[in-house]
């Protein structure tokens, strides 16, 4: 990679071998290289290379507003998070979490607080996100000397949780953590208990939960079922399934959508599990 343009300290313009235009965002990538330096591979051990057009366009625009310290403040938390998170994060999480710390700052300088109306479900829902969202704050505050609340935290988890959706629309992870929030309240009133968050059968239901969102998203179904194990299901566990039908209620008037017999069957098997295995 050959450097062709400097953004600011930590955001450069180079051409690849390809002589592609790319942007690369590494720590003092644009004050320790001079113009036409060719960037060794060993020197790529911290830097990131944009390689779609809109995320790289976004990087310039927002090199030009927005100090360093803010890429670096998002670097060592994307780092820290790669660590953390199986998960491929879409590259626009450099854009949108730098923007969004920038303007967390100033919003704080102007004493402009603006509530997470689903912070405590990120937090039940997202816990390894939101381990990284407190990891953040520590890093805010070495950075900035500004002590953010809880609440920040969960603000930057729910950025990673949009990251793993390969989008850059949040609408789609307020969207994915309101269902959730709402199915498990439906189950938590139907049974009149208080859901164990703390139980690996609670963590395997909201996973169902968020992928059953994404397909009501994708307007995608699961396979159709031939009609015996729907039987068998609503037979064995009629409480399970009468809970589930609740649910499927509530997507179709909240949503109109229909929702198939087998989303059904999975529904009410793990229903089962969360109520009486914890």
């Amino acid at each position: 990679m050959r450097i062709i343009k400097k953004l600011n300290n930590s955001v450069v313009v180079a051409k690849d071998d390809n002589d592609h235009e790319v942007v690369i965002m590494g720590k003092g990538i644009g004050c320790n290289y001079e113009m036409g330096y060719v960037l060794s591979r060993d020197e790529f051990e911290r830097v990131y290379v944009l390689e779609d057009e809109k995320a790289s366009d976004a990087v310039i625009r927002l090199s030009r507003d927005v100090p360093d310290v803010y890429f670096e403040i998002s670097r060592k938390i994307i780092d820290y998070a790669k660590q953390n998170i199986t998960t491929k994060l879409n590259e626009h999480i450099y854009v949108a979490l730098t923007d969004h710390i920038y303007f967390a700052v100033q919003r704080h300088k102007d004493n402009i607080t603006v509530q997470n109306r689903l912070f405590w479900e990120v937090k039940k829902f997202y816990p390894k996100e939101f381990k990284v969202g407190l990891y953040g704050l520590g890093v805010m505050f070495d950075e900035l000397n500004i002590l953010f609340p809880e609440e920040e935290a969960g603000n930057i988890a729910f950025h990673l949780v949009n990251a793993q959706q390969y989008t850059d629309d949040l609408s789609q992870s307020t969207f994915i953590t309101t269902v959730i929030k709402d199915i498990l309240n439906i189950v938590s009133y139907h049974f009149g208990v208080t859901l164990d968050h703390d139980s690996l059968n609670y963590s395997r239901f909201v996973t169902h939960l968020q992928y059953f969102s994404q397909r009501l998203i994708e307007k995608v179904d699961t396979e159709a079922d031939d009609g015996f194990l729907y039987d068998q299901v609503r037979t064995m566990y009629q409480k399970e399934f009468e809970c589930a039908m609740r649910i499927k209620n509530y997507v179709q008037k909240t949503f109109e959508r229909e929702i198939s017999n087998s989303e059904l069957i999975y529904l009410t098997i793990h229903i089962n599990r969360v109520i009486n295995r914890g």
